[in-house]
């Protein structure tokens, strides 16, 4: 038996079949309670404010759905090397596209489609969560290793390929490196 997946911390379901013909366009504003809960889901320290501005466009025959849009805000979190708060302000396009499926994970009308350019996501049951997607595509561009302005790793050697030593400062390899040095 499989749990229930957790609620989504920030919920905007569409049915794409409710949608009006031609471009719909939506912005999205994540209250303070949902950007709290996102940024206990990715790990940081704040996120606030999130936002995101689509366009939601269906596909020929009701094929599925493509969604281009920005997503932006401030996410705070914890520098690399001083764990001082780091504030990153966010600002992203993305397109993403959704095929409508046979509802059982099979292709429709049979066809295999092997198309390596095709990245479409697959329509589930006709519905597509736009709050889930922009905290999906907020999340990807979070920084990795923030650095607080003027914060630089101390103690550590980069290795020099070119002529001559490395430099290394004093720490637990300096006397490994003085013995490169002495090749």
């Amino acid at each position: 038996m499989t749990a229930p997946a957790p609620p989504a911390e920030f919920p905007y379901p569409v049915v794409v079949d409710d949608l009006p013909g031609g471009e719909t366009r939506l912005t999205l504003c994540a209250t303070e309670a949902q950007c709290a809960a996102l940024a206990g889901r990715f790990g940081v320290l704040g996120i606030g404010p999130l936002e995101a501005d689509l366009r939601l466009t269906p596909l020929a025959g009701a094929a599925g759905l493509v969604v281009r849009g920005r997503v932006g805000g401030r996410v705070r979190q914890a520098c690399v090397v001083s764990l001082d708060p780091v504030d990153t302000e966010i600002d992203a396009g993305f397109e993403v596209r959704y095929r409508r499926d046979a509802g059982d994970g099979s292709i429709p009308d049979g066809e295999l489609d092997l198309d390596p350019e095709d990245d479409a996501e697959p329509l589930i049951d006709g519905v597509v969560d736009l709050g889930e997607l922009a905290a999906e595509q907020f999340a990807l561009e979070i920084p990795a290793y923030p650095r607080a302005p003027g914060v630089a790793f101390g103690g550590y050697a980069t290795e020099d390929r070119g002529e001559g030593p490395a430099s290394v400062p004093a720490g637990p390899f300096s006397a490994l490196a003085k013995l490169r040095e002495n090749r």
